[in-house]
């Protein structure tokens, strides 16, 4: 997603920002949209069904596995994209 973001940029530095705004703030704004408006946006967090407090309290969870599809749809959106900042690249070298 860095990659991506930066020659969408064409700066790294700002490449760089944006996928750290996007880290920090999509979670953000998934639990802000999941309190006020019941609203359920997929995140990375699905694909574990409990959270860090469940992780501390029963370290045995920590071996279960994730839902399958959650896991495979995030893996393609992030095999996805370098494949597509290489398309961008290449159509803003030709022109």
């Amino acid at each position: 997603m860095t990659y991506l973001l930066a020659v969408l940029h064409k700066n790294g530095r700002d490449g760089f920002l944006s996928s750290l705004g996007v880290v920090i703030l999509f979670p953000m704004i998934c639990l802000a949209l999941e309190h006020f408006w019941q609203i359920h946006l997929p995140s990375p967090a699905d694909m574990y069904p409990f959270g860090m407090s469940e992780l501390m309290s029963h370290p045995e969870l920590a071996s279960t596995l994730p839902p399958f599809w959650p896991l495979v749809g995030w893996s393609l959106a992030a095999l996805a994209c370098p494949f597509i900042a290489q398309l961008v690249l290449e159509r803003a070298e030709v022109q």
